[in-house]
């Protein structure tokens, strides 16, 4: 996706600017995200949505939640984006930090 030096983004048919704050949130709450697992985790939904095509503009949050401003193309479903987002990050996580995950979630 390429703005070619305009406030949107262009293609064949179509221009567009679609901009989305999606709010992740850790399950039930629990405080997870300090230090290296807030990192890691932030690192993996970067890598997750440029993946997909989508720019980051912003990202931030506490330790029970994540806030995320990005763009997307027009045909990326944002449920399907969602699940793929979460799903990666806890994957990597856990394989990198599974005692701290253990810690904060189940203890």
């Amino acid at each position: 996706m390429k703005k070619a030096d305009r406030l949107f983004y262009v293609n064949r048919h179509s221009c567009f600017l679609l901009q989305y704050h999606m709010v992740l949130v850790m399950k039930y709450r629990k405080p997870a995200l300090t230090g290296a697992v807030k990192g890691c985790v932030y690192n993996a939904l970067r890598e997750g949505l440029e993946n997909r095509g989508c720019n980051v503009l912003g990202m931030n949050g506490e330790a029970d939640h994540v806030h995320i401003l990005f763009e997307a193309p027009p045909n990326e479903r944002l449920t399907e984006l969602a699940n793929v987002l979460k799903t990666r990050s806890a994957r990597i996580t856990w394989k990198r930090y599974p005692r701290e995950l253990k810690k904060n979630l189940l203890g």
